[in-house]
Formats: C-alpha cells, sequence, structure tokens
C-alpha cells in the first residue's frame, strides 16, 4: 500500500492574501502535491493550503524538503507540517470536488 502524506503550509505575514496562496498551490502541484483527496473512490478538495501526495518509495524527509522547496518559490518564511499514514484516511465535511 502506498505512503499517504498531508502536508500544511502556513506562509507566514501573507494574511489570506488569495494571489500569494495561488501561488503557493501552483508551485505545490509542480511540485507533485495535490489539493485533493480519494476516499472511497470519491474526490474531495482538501481544506486550504494543504496538499495530499502519495507514492510507494516517498519518504516523509523527501516530501518535508519537496513542500519547502515549493513554499520557497513565493514566500521566505513559512511553516510546514507533514503528517503519513498507510491507514484509510477519514474525514468529515470535506467538499466533493468539482
Amino acid at each position: 500500500m502506498p505512503q499517504r502524506f498531508t502536508v500544511r503550509v502556513e506562509l507566514h505575514g501573507a494574511g489570506d492574501a488569495p494571489e500569494i496562496y495561488q501561488e503557493l498551490h501552483e508551485a505545490m502541484q509542480n511540485h507533485h502535491f495535490s489539493r485533493t483527496i480519494k476516499i472511497n473512490d470519491v474526490t474531495y478538495d482538501l481544506p486550504s493550503a494543504e496538499y495530499n501526495r502519495f507514492g510507494d518509495s516517498l519518504s516523509g524527509k523527501q516530501v518535508l524538503e519537496d513542500a519547502k522547496e515549493a513554499a520557497y518559490e513565493v514566500w521566505d518564511e513559512f511553516s510546514v507540517l507533514v503528517t503519513s499514514t498507510t491507514e484509510n484516511r477519514l474525514q468529515y465535511n470535506l467538499k466533493k470536488a468539482r
């Protein structure tokens, strides 16, 4: 079963500037992160500034480094949190992706 990672990125001092976070979303996508997850064959949008990544040979350290690299492309000061699981994910009230 592939390793699944949820990554949260906060850009310090950016407030909720949508244009800055849009740049972050694009940079994260370029580094193979997604803003959706699939649970029981249903695709859901993740909360703002959270990202998904999975793969058989990925390590948490690699995912962290990739997320840092993407964030540095758009902002100088930020925090990144990476969590991993091989278990099925659980969710409540996420919106279905369009």
